[in-house]
């Protein structure tokens, strides 16, 4: 279905469509008219033609009885030659009128012909007209979402051909461009499942790209979407994204500890002893991070406690009481 999206008015093409339209009907009037008169000029002439045959046909019934009664010496020469002649004379009119009736159908076809290109000729003229007023109600060629519209577009302005009045932004073009900082980037690679939400609503998508360098510390990434986008999106909004870089079942998960940022790294952790009652320090192998949640590959166990930040005063140490936190 196409939208109207703006109607413009141009009398003087207005006026030439009804001008055309008049004329289309003079033509098809015109060209009945002409089929009348052939039909009725043929139907003429072959009735001359009809008639022609039957003097003939009598001529010649005349002219044999004349022979026998001239064999019978009934009648003279010259009533003979008389017959004769009057033989002659109906077969040169058949043939007259034969000729005429080739003649008149040529001549008949020829202004038939000149009257169907006369109204072929306004039909195109319509036909065109048509389309260029079809083109005064400017619609969408595709399917999409107007984004853009010419602020100068006042009742009774003049437009030029070919000028811009708005633009159609194709969703299934859109994508979203989202920035993540350079530390996060090496999780992230192309076809990686993500989720933008877009004016609170959460449309699925992929990773497509995800830019080379880094501006400013952080990489420019785009994402595609899988599905159709809400009639809420609009070009160059602000969206947010998620994107999952990995999948874990089954895995010791904690809250991320001061000075954890990156990935796939040993730190240097404090774990409670509770026989001793003092943090220990151990080194854990942590995995991936998403926000504030880390995963631990090695290291450490599931119910042992764990120091998520180690005063300033105690960083230097390897192993210190409970009770020296508060100290």
């Amino acid at each position: 279905m196409r939208y109207l999206i703006l109607k413009l008015n141009n009398p003087k093409l207005l006026r030439a469509m009804e001008t055309s339209e008049l004329a289309l009907l003079e033509e098809q009037s015109n060209l009945t008219l002409i089929t009348a008169e052939s039909r009725q000029a043929l139907d003429d002439q072959q009735g001359k033609m009809r008639l022609a045959k039957v003097r003939l046909a009598l001529a010649q019934a005349e002219l044999s009885a004349h022979e026998k009664l001239k064999q019978n010496q009934v009648i003279s020469v010259l009533d003979l030659h008389k017959a004769q002649v009057a033989w002659e004379q109906e077969n040169a009119i058949l043939q007259m009128e034969t000729s005429r009736l080739e003649t008149l159908q040529q001549t008949r076809k020829a202004i038939n012909d000149s009257a169907q290109y006369r109204l072929e000729k306004a039909q195109k003229q319509r036909e065109l007209l048509v389309s260029e007023v079809d083109q005064l109600a400017i619609s969408a060629s595709m399917d999409g979402m107007l984004t853009e519209l010419a602020n100068d577009l006042d009742i009774g302005r003049y437009l030029d051909e070919g000028q811009i009045v708005g633009m159609i932004a194709d969703l299934s073009q859109y994508y979203a461009r989202i920035n993540i900082t350079a530390n996060d980037a090496e999780f992230v690679t192309p076809g990686l499942p993500a989720r933008v939400a877009i004016k609170g609503i959460d449309i699925v998508g992929n990773v497509t790209r995800v830019e080379p360098t880094v501006n400013n510390g952080s990489v420019e990434i785009d994402i595609s979407f899988n599905g159709d986008l809400p009639s809420s999106v609009r070009p160059n909004i602000d969206v947010n994204a998620i994107i999952e870089i990995a999948s874990h079942q089954k895995t010791l998960v904690i809250k991320r500890p001061i000075g954890v940022i990156r990935g796939h790294r040993q730190y240097p952790l404090f774990v409670l002893n509770d026989e001793l009652e003092q943090f220990e320090m151990r080194q854990v192998s942590i995995g991936d991070i998403a926000g504030e949640q880390a995963q631990v590959i090695a290291g450490l166990h599931q119910g042992e406690r764990l120091l998520l930040q180690v005063p300033p005063h105690l960083q230097d140490s390897v192993q210190f009481s409970q009770g020296a936190l508060h100290e």
